[in-house]
């Protein structure tokens, strides 16, 4: 997982660098100082979810199986933490339909072993071969300044 900046983040590093600038223009130190705490805030949050190693098994449950036009669908998410440290909250993301639906959960915090479970219906208004997934997985730093990504799980057709 690889930590980039949110819009958030991106927001926090313009606002520092018009800080600079007006610090050099109208020569006020504060303005400096305030740039340099923006600075530091983004580099602590890249290092820190740099350094947070999340370890999740993911799966993914399709029902049924094979499912008819019109006929009710549902797909299981289970995520189970298998780090050594417990995961802050999380953001699932499974795509459906090709991209074009998306299916969002927030996932509490897991302990070490824990598990979390979720389900959510497939639409399945029309005929055709359906693909779900991939199953990505979002972790943000405490101030909402950068994230890492991962997919979890595959696709399923």
């Amino acid at each position: 997982m690889k930590p980039s900046l949110t819009n958030r983040g991106w927001s926090l590093v313009g606002a520092a660098v018009a800080l600079l600038v007006g610090a050099r223009v109208l020569g006020v130190v504060e303005l400096a100082m305030l740039a340099a705490a923006a600075f530091v805030a983004v580099a602590v949050a890249l290092v820190r979810l740099r350094r947070h190693r999340i370890v999740l098994v993911a799966s993914r449950t399709l029902h049924p199986v094979r499912a008819e036009a019109g006929t009710p669908g549902r797909a299981d998410l289970a995520l189970r933490n298998d780090g050594d440290r417990p995961t802050g909250v999380l953001s699932a993301t499974d795509a459906f339909d090709g991209g074009r639906r998306v299916a969002r959960f927030l996932v509490p915090p897991l302990a070490r072993g824990e598990t979390a479970e979720a389900a959510y219906r497939l639409p399945t208004g029309r005929r055709g071969i359906y693909v779900v997934g991939p199953l990505t997985v979002s972790v943000t730093d405490a101030f909402g300044v950068a994230e890492a990504t991962m997919t979890a799980t595959g696709t399923e057709r």
